[in-house]
């Protein structure tokens, strides 16, 4: 039997580990740690049942309120550590490897945003083992590379029972993380009159400080969301300033209209085959949009071709 941490941080997070966790837990003691930031202490316990999940640290704002939040919640795990020993400390990012040093307690880090620099630096400082994405352009005796993306370790094999009809899924993300800093929030109001006026229902999905300023036009989604990728799947396309879900929807076959501004090496290729689309004139690149059909054909066909991640977990942390 192992005693593994599992540290989740984002949304995403609470996906990448599901199916792996599912596997694990038969045989292996699993504590989750989790980030409170918005409904992600809500998601992550509506999603793992039965599991042991420890609230550890608060999202903040700004450069000295992330770092004084690190500060805190390296503090966290050490306490957590002096309590309790582990096997292995995995996440989606650098957390709970800080302290694990401390404690020599090996760390296997899942990571793919390269040009999230400081980040990225700190996985690579403290990770026994760093698992990216072949696309990310960095080799290192620490890394392992897989054909894939991080979505596939939920979305490989997704049958599609997808919500039909008219609509389209938008994410609003926050410039709250460092990675999107600098983003500017594109104001929608324009672009949902035009959809609504065509007929288009919006479900709409900011990450927080929304006003209400799109008033009667859009259906709010908060997670936990019953048929989130569903509603996805079944879009017309998904506007997005987040990258994950740009992935997301590219894999699943719904074009991406991605207004995150950010150039990724991990996006390049599905940039490459049309399925993201890095626009910040949402009409203009919905009105350019081929038949949904041929959005479905070119990610079958690149996702045939990919690793399933949770594999992928399972081989490095066992």
């Amino acid at each position: 039997m192992a005693r593994i941490l599992v540290d989740m941080v984002h949304p995403a997070d609470v996906n990448f580990y599901k199916n792996a966790l599912s596997r694990l837990r038969e045989g292996n003691e699993i504590l989750i740690t989790v980030l409170e930031r918005g409904d992600l202490l809500s998601f992550a316990r509506a999603e793992y049942p039965g599991f042991n999940i420890v609230p550890l640290g608060k999202h903040r704002r700004g450069k000295l309120g992330k770092l004084f939040g690190l500060i805190l919640r390296e503090l966290g795990f050490v306490s957590l550590f002096i309590k309790q020993k582990f096997d292995i400390v995995t996440s989606f990012g650098f957390y709970p490897a800080i302290a694990a040093k401390l404690f020599f307690t090996r760390s296997v880090l899942f990571y793919d945003d390269y040009e999230h620099k400081s980040n990225f630096a700190l996985c690579r400082m403290f990770a026994d083992k760093l698992v990216i994405p072949a696309s990310v352009p960095y080799r290192s005796r620490k890394t392992v590379t897989y054909n894939g993306y991080k979505e596939l370790a939920y979305l490989k094999g997704f049958k599609d029972g997808s919500r039909k009809g008219k609509h389209v899924f938008v994410r609003d993300v926050a410039p709250i993380s460092l990675n999107y800093k600098d983003l500017k929030r594109t104001d929608f109001t324009s672009a949902f009159r035009e959809l609504k006026k065509r007929g288009y229902k919006i479900y709409y999905y900011p990450e927080e400080g929304y006003s209400g300023e799109y008033g009667g036009m859009v259906e709010l989604v908060k997670p936990p969301f019953p048929g989130f990728y569903e509603t996805i799947a079944g879009a017309r396309a998904v506007i997005t300033s987040g990258d994950t879900i740009a992935r997301e929807a590219a894999l699943l076959g719904v074009p991406a209209i991605y207004t995150g501004g950010r150039v990724m090496s991990v996006n390049s290729s599905l940039e490459k085959e049309g399925l993201i689309i890095p626009s910040q004139d949402v009409l203009t690149a919905f009105d350019s949009l081929e038949s949904p059909e041929h959005y479905r054909k070119k990610a079958k066909a690149v996702v045939s071709g990919l690793e399933d991640t949770t594999e992928v977990i399972l081989r490095e942390l066992l």
